[in-house]
């Protein structure tokens, strides 16, 4: 008696042969998680034989197997392998197109920002400490014009000694103070100059504190500005949001230090007339449409 051949599908196909239309499985046995079918192998038919792939279907072929592991980047559509795609599936010649946009507006609304703020006629103020902290007190203040006129620059003697670690950083010692006027006397110059003002400082903030400072120490309301403005805080996003140093945003506005104008850096004149470069500098660089 001939032996019925039994296959299961896999080995009919390593064959080339598939069971014919209607062919029932003629046995089954258990393997583990599943039943596995058994057909007798002298009822399959023929697969049909192999073709050659076209020149199309090969090229087609070809392409598909370059795409596996990549994405199209959501910028540029461009397919490129997914590790080079950030998070929001951005290529890096996508991103970088994303951050020169960014930065090309926040540039556009930095010097429309100063634009604004010269057409208010503004002064540049800028003042020289005994310190930080909230004991500290102006020693030195200036005031500029718009045009670079100098309408205060006046040392002021303050009430406790100025410490060594100030003194490094802007050169005045005690001995520069002691035929210096009072703040109540620059308080009342002030005042003054800048009553309904904008004012416009490298680190505003902090020489408002210090006038504040300066003021309470002496029992004396604070010179009332209309309102203050920072070159400081108008650059910080331009910086990859960390607040520039005064001699890093002249650098970033393109002006040089003033040469014309007597002191060195960290004396109020000086940083006051920097901080009036860099405004105008904005101002110049904002587009005439």
């Amino acid at each position: 008696m001939a032996t019925t051949r039994l296959l299961t599908k896999t080995q009919l196909k390593a064959e080339r042969l598939k069971p014919a239309p209607g062919q029932q499985p003629a046995a089954r046995y258990w393997q583990g998680m599943g039943w596995v079918y058994q057909y007798d192998a002298s009822l399959a038919v023929a697969m049909r034989p192999y073709r050659a792939s076209t020149p199309a279907q090969a090229a087609a072929l070809a392409a598909g197997r370059r795409l596996v592991g990549t994405l199209a980047c959501a910028g540029c559509g461009q397919r490129i392998e997914r590790f080079a795609l950030n998070g929001a599936g951005n290529c890096y010649d996508c991103l970088n197109r994303i951050y020169a946009e960014e930065q090309r507006r926040y540039w556009l609304a930095i010097c429309r920002d100063a634009a604004h703020l010269l057409s208010l006629n503004p002064l540049f103020v800028d003042t020289e400490t005994s310190g930080l902290g909230e004991n500290a007190e102006i020693i030195e203040v200036a005031v500029l014009e718009p045009d670079g006129t100098v309408l205060l620059e006046a040392l002021v003697k303050p009430v406790d000694d100025v410490p060594p670690q100030a003194t490094a950083v802007h050169g005045l010692a005690n001995v520069d103070l002691v035929d210096a006027p009072a703040w109540p006397d620059i308080a009342a110059l002030l005042t003054e100059l800048v009553h309904g003002r904008v004012l416009i400082a490298h680190n505003a903030s902090f020489d408002m504190r210090m006038f504040e400072q300066s003021s309470r120490r002496h029992g004396l309301a604070t010179p009332a500005a209309d309102r203050w403005a920072c070159t400081m805080e108008m650059l910080t996003h331009a910086n990859d949001g960390r607040w520039p140093r005064l001699s890093l945003a002249m650098s970033m506005a393109g002006v040089d230090g003033p040469a014309s104008v007597i002191g060195r850096p960290h004396r109020a004149a000086y940083d006051a007339e920097c901080c009036r470069r860099i405004i105008l500098a904005l101002a110049s660089a904002m587009p005439k449409d």
